[in-house]
């Protein structure tokens, strides 16, 4: 996933890992990871995030995006999103500085069976993500999945940022 083009959220393009390292630097810092994605008429876009978190500061968001002409059921795309999220913070994780960790990844699955169809697949995509070794968020907490990733899904779609994204 690191070898993939980044971006910043104003999307521009940036050598990911120097910017990780950059933002990174000094005490405070923690790092969640989410990804979420949004059909289209022709194609699926699959947006995962990296959000460095600076303690009482604000962040730096840094996206990457890929785009799949398969159309995939409710299940499969959660879980390609959570592997999405798993395989940023497995490559991710060996270029960190020790005092920066990944808190969390954020899956943009509901919790309650009222408010989405998404909510029977919790316990799975949940113990998918623990079971890859990093603590998961679930909705309604995991907003870098569900606000973060879906505001640029949201401008890409239209073309606020580069077309050839």
């Amino acid at each position: 996933m690191l070898d993939r083009d980044w971006y910043t959220l104003c999307g521009e393009p940036v050598n990911l890992k120097r910017a990780i390292m950059d933002a990174t630097e000094g005490d405070g810092k923690s790092i969640i990871i989410g990804t979420d994605s949004q059909r289209f008429d022709h194609h699926e876009d699959f947006i995962t995030v990296i959000v460095v978190r600076t303690e009482m500061k604000g962040a730096r968001v840094f996206f990457t995006k890929e785009r799949d002409l398969k159309y995939y059921t409710l299940r499969d795309k959660l879980i390609k999103e959570a592997y999405m999220s798993i395989q940023t913070a497995y490559e991710l994780s060996p270029i960190l500085p020790p005092s920066c960790q990944i808190c969390a990844l954020h899956a943009d699955v509901n919790t309650d069976f009222n408010k989405g169809k998404s909510a029977k697949y919790a316990n799975e995509i949940a113990g998918l993500i623990i079971g890859s070794g990093f603590p998961v968020i679930l909705k309604p907490n995991s907003w870098a999945s569900s606000h973060v990733a879906e505001h640029v899904l949201k401008k890409i779609s239209h073309d606020l940022y580069n077309p050839n994204l």
